[in-house]
Parts: C-alpha cells; sequence; structure tokens
C-alpha cells in the first residue's frame, strides 16, 4: 500500500498547459 499522499494547493486557477506541467513534475508510483 503506497504512504498517504498530503494534498496541497500546488495550482489553482491555472490554464490547462500549466497543470499539465505542475502534474508533470509530480513523483509517480507503480502499484504491483
Amino acid at each position: 500500500m503506497p504512504k498517504r499522499v498530503n494534498w496541497r494547493e500546488i495550482a489553482v486557477d491555472v490554464d490547462a498547459a500549466e497543470g499539465d506541467a505542475v502534474v508533470a513534475r509530480l513523483k509517480s508510483f507503480d502499484i504491483d
């Protein structure tokens, strides 16, 4: 089970391109 994610408001009221850039910087993980 992955660790609990502490959600923060990283990007609020941004356009789609900037939102995609923020998501691309987030650490990803695989669930087996």
